[in-house]
C-alpha cells in the first residue's frame, strides 16, 4: 500500500475503491482516515418491529389506567345503587302519604347522591308534612332545599313548581320567625278572657275625698261611702265597648240614692277599662254631675273578676249646692264583676 492511499483526496481510482468497500455515505468528502474509522452507526430495531413495540407500550398505559378506574369504580357504583334504593323507598312512602318517612329516605339518598331532583323531592315531603304537624323546622328545611333546587336548575325540570312553592312557604316562615319574639314578650300578659262577655254584673264600694259642697259641708273633707250595683252590656267589639249603668247610694249622714249611666271602653289585649258617665242623686236631695274613671280587672275564677277603679265625679247642679258653686270628689272603688252572658 502506498502512502497516497491515506491522502485526503486520493486518486479517482482510490476513491472508487473506497466506495466499493462500503464507506458510509455521510462520510464522503470528509478529510482524514480517523473520521472514517470513528463514525459508527447506532444500533436500531428493524422497521417491522417498531410498530408492535409502540402499540404494546400504549396498551400497557391503557391497562394501568383501567386498573385504577376499576379499583375506584365499585365504591362509586355502590353509592349510586344505595342512593337509588333509598330514593325508591322514599317514593313509596310519599305516595302512601307518609311524608316523615319519605323525607328521611330522601335525605339519606341526597347525602349519598346530592342531585337537584332529590333535593326537590325532599323539599316536597317537608312542605306537605308541615301542613300536617305545623313544625317550623320542617318548613325551614323545605325552603332551604327549594332554594338549592332553583339555584342548581337554571331552567327546565320542576323549576316553576319550586319557585311557586317558595312563594307559598317563604311568607309562612317569615311570619313564624316574626311571631316567635312577640309570643315570648306577650306571654307574661295573658288575655283577659277567651271571649268578651255580652252581659256582666258588678257590685262595688268606694271611698275618698271631697272638695266644696253645700248644706253645711266642709270645703275639703272625706267623701261619703258610696255603693253601686251596675250592669254592663256589650255594644261593640272593636274596640270592645259597653253600655253600663245602675243604682248608686251614699252612706252616712248624707245618705242619698240615685243612678248613673255611661260608656265603658276596654282596650284590646289588656285588662284595663276606661269609663265616663252621667251621675245623679235624687233622694233626699238632688245633685247632677259627670264622672270619669280608669281601672283594671283581675280574673281569679271562671267568669269572675276583682276590679279596682279610680273615679272622679264633678257635681255642677242640684239643690244641695249653693248658687254658683260645684263639688268634686275622688274615690277608690273596689268591686266584683261576674260575666252572665
Amino acid at each position: 500500500m502506498t502512502a497516497d492511499a491515506w491522502t485526503p483526496s486520493g486518486s479517482p481510482r482510490q476513491r472508487r475503491k473506497r466506495a466499493k468497500l462500503g464507506r458510509p455515505r455521510s462520510a464522503r468528502g470528509l478529510q482524514g482516515p480517523e473520521v472514517v474509522t470513528s463514525r459508527r452507526r447506532r444500533p436500531t430495531l428493524c422497521p417491522s418491529c417498531v410498530g408492535p413495540v409502540r402499540r404494546l407500550a400504549a396498551l400497557g398505559g391503557t391497562f394501568a389506567a383501567a386498573v385504577l378506574l376499576l379499583t375506584a369504580q365499585p365504591a362509586r357504583a355502590d353509592e349510586k345503587a344505595e342512593a337509588q334504593k333509598r330514593f325508591r323507598s322514599g317514593e313509596v312512602a310519599f305516595k302512601a302519604g307518609d311524608y316523615v318517612v319519605a323525607a328521611e329516605a330522601f335525605e339519606e339518598a341526597y347525602a349519598l347522591l346530592p342531585l337537584p331532583a332529590i333535593a326537590f323531592s325532599t323539599a316536597q315531603s317537608y312542605r306537605l308534612q308541615y301542613f300536617i304537624d305545623k313544625q317550623p323546622a320542617r318548613l325551614r328545611r323545605a325552603v332551604e332545599l327549594y332554594r338549592v333546587y332553583v339555584d342548581q336548575t337554571p331552567k327546565g325540570g320542576r323549576r316553576e313548581d319550586a319557585v311557586a312553592n317558595l312563594a307559598e312557604v317563604e311568607p309562612l316562615l317569615g311570619r313564624l320567625d316574626g311571631t316567635a319574639t312577640v309570643t315570648f314578650t306577650v306571654a307574661a300578659e295573658p288575655p283577659s278572657t277567651d271571649q268578651a262577655p255580652l252581659l256582666s254584673l258588678e257590685a262595688r264600694v268606694g271611698y275618698g275625698a271631697t272638695l266644696g259642697g253645700g248644706a253645711g259641708a266642709s270645703a275639703l273633707g272625706l267623701s261619703p261611702v258610696t255603693f253601686a250595683a251596675l250592669a254592663e252590656l256589650a255594644i261593640a267589639e272593636a274596640p270592645r265597648t259597653g253600655l253600663y249603668g245602675g243604682v248608686i247610694a251614699e252612706g252616712g249622714d248624707r245618705g242619698a240614692v240615685g243612678g248613673m249611666v255611661g260608656l265603658r271602653l276596654h282596650p284590646d289585649g289588656t285588662r284595663l277599662r276606661a269609663s265616663g258617665a252621667g251621675v245623679s242623686l235624687l233622694v233626699p236631695y238632688r245633685l247632677f254631675g259627670v264622672s270619669a274613671g280608669l281601672g283594671r280587672c283581675f280574673g281569679f275564677a271562671r267568669s269572675v273578676a276583682l276590679c279596682g277603679d279610680v273615679e272622679g265625679t264633678l257635681y255642677f247642679a242640684g239643690n244641695d249646692l249653693p248658687d254658683g258653686r260645684m263639688a268634686a270628689q275622688v274615690q277608690l272603688l273596689l268591686g266584683v264583676a261576674v260575666d252572665v252572658l
